[in-house]
């Protein structure tokens, strides 16, 4: 079963069994581990919870490593500057360096993905934002990019479908304003539905998934 149907399935459930579903509490993360065992959904389980646990899930080399989207990896010291060198990794997993004009062919050959995540009143200046992510203009996805990308439809767009883009071709931004908030709440991957999650772990949740946020404040943008 595809992740979005899965997570869907399983946000039903709970919200079934629980009403308001929070994966912050630990009761309901209870609920929703003896859920995926009924399922026999093990492999699902021991993912989902691995965030929920783990602080950070970067084990050897890569450690020392920042992810900057789309496959890429600057040293985690370097993150931020310009002229970093970037790396990718070869067919065994191992980071190796690549020249500037090797990164900039890849990106272009790639296209550029975001997914901007921000709290409901923020205001963006799309026309100014792309200066801020190092991009060109940005525009909205299409149906068909954000199916083949994060498995979802215009409407149902969520943080949470980011665990969809195994290729690691998006990059995930994040409003500096959303850190503000304890606990926040995105659609399950379908609208007809809400999932609270607390800010922090939202991070976790985005590191599980090998993709490191860029945290924006989009005040300045104004």
């Amino acid at each position: 079963m595809h992740h979005t149907e899965l997570i869907d399935k399983l946000v039903r459930e709970l919200s079934y069994r629980v009403g308001i579903p929070n994966v912050h509490k630990k009761e309901h993360q209870s609920i929703m581990s003896e859920i995926l065992s009924e399922w026999g959904e093990y492999d699902v389980k021991e993912r989902i919870f691995e965030f929920l646990t783990n602080e950070d899930d970067t084990e050897g080399d890569d450690k020392d490593y920042a992810h900057i989207g789309k496959g890429f990896y600057v040293k985690a010291t370097d993150k931020g500057k310009d002229g970093a060198q970037k790396y990718t990794k070869d067919d065994s997993g191992k980071l190796k360096a690549i020249s500037d004009k090797e990164y900039d062919k890849e990106k272009e050959k790639q296209g550029e993905l975001f997914l901007v995540c921000a709290v409901s009143d923020t205001k963006i200046n799309v026309n100014r934002l792309h200066q801020v992510l190092g991009c060109k203009r940005l525009s909205f996805g299409k149906t068909d990019v954000l199916k083949s990308a994060l498995g979802i439809t215009p409407g149902s767009v969520t943080l949470f479908s980011i665990i969809n883009d195994t290729a690691l071709n998006v990059t995930l931004v994040i409003d500096k304003f959303l850190m503000d908030y304890k606990i926040v709440n995105f659609h399950p991957l379908l609208n007809d539905a809400t999932t609270a999650i607390s800010s922090s772990d939202m991070i976790k949740f985005a590191k599980s998934t090998k993709h490191e946020p860029l945290i924006v404040d989009f005040a300045k943008l104004e």
